[in-house]
């Protein structure tokens, strides 16, 4: 009827009418009662924000208001079609996302400006300053200055601290160091070095009977897990051990000579390192 007020959704109206010789006549139809369509808005939220370090993560997220609640996503350049973006942006980048709720299209977009890349160097110098680095010997580990942070991580352990520089002592094997510098925007830079450390010298001459003088061969020098071998020139293996060899096989002073020796040695990453040489016997 004329002034009927119809309830939110789908009605059916339904109208006979009939005349004096009945006569009937239906008329039938629906009302659709709907909210007035919302304008549709959408803005990007970005994470963390808009000035980001190099290949620092970023994600886009949108705020929408307003529309039919069924969307689609399409990203500029972008083969992607998800509402949420997630970036690993190298340079400054423009994102856009375009939304369509099935009636009205909207636009968000956001310009992304990435800081500079921050570089640090190490440096690694001998306290001797030679080119070598020998075992037991103390290095200076220098990284590049005007950082806020540093992270140093040498052979495994960690050291963080303000200062650009630590002292260590190089161990027989690999020494493997690595920093990672943060600067006053929070961007890191790292930078890794491998330094092969010697073993350190030692007397290849020994004199079993004069005083004062190196009477055992490589005494002090093996550590456990290390293995000392010496033989004569006919092959003849005189000693077995991790002690030192003072010269003697079986109770008797070898004759003055040279003899060859094989060392085996484990590094500060396990790994079996054999050195050969000769040591010479003086009465």
């Amino acid at each position: 009827m004329p002034g009927d007020v119809f309830e939110l959704g789908e009605t059916t109206v339904r109208w006979e009418i009939s005349d004096e010789a009945h006569n009937t006549e239906i008329c039938e139809f629906r009302v659709t009662v709907a909210h007035p369509p919302r304008p549709l808005i959408v803005e990007l939220v970005v994470s963390p924000n808009v000035l980001v370090c190099p290949g620092q993560e970023v994600v886009l997220t949108p705020a929408i208001t307003g529309g039919t609640g069924q969307f689609t996503y399409i990203w500029n350049h972008r083969n992607w079609t998800e509402a949420v973006m997630k970036d690993f942006p190298e340079v400054n980048t423009f994102y856009e996302l375009t939304v369509f709720d099935g009636i009205t299209t909207a636009k968000a977009s956001a310009n992304i400006s990435v800081l500079p890349r921050p570089h640090v160097n190490l440096q690694v110098t001998a306290s001797s300053g030679n080119d070598v680095i020998a075992e037991g010997e103390e290095i200076l580990i220098t990284a590049t200055p005007g950082f806020l942070n540093y992270k140093f991580i040498v052979n495994r352990n960690v050291r963080e601290l303000t200062e650009n520089s630590i002292t260590d002592y190089a161990v027989f094997g690999r020494f493997d160091i690595q920093v990672f510098a943060t600067d006053a925007n929070g961007c890191v830079a790292g930078d890794y070095r491998i330094i092969d450390v010697d073993g350190k010298e030692f007397e290849t001459i020994i004199t079993p009977q004069i005083p004062k003088y190196s009477n055992v061969f490589l005494e002090g020098y093996l550590k456990e897990g290390d293995r000392l071998e010496v033989y004569n020139r006919q092959g003849l293996l005189l000693y077995e051990g991790n002690e030192g060899w003072n010269g003697y096989y079986r109770g008797t002073l070898m004759p003055q000579g040279t003899y060859m020796y094989i060392l085996y040695r484990r590094n500060n990453f396990n790994e079996l390192v054999v050195e050969r040489g000769t040591v010479t016997l003086f009465q």
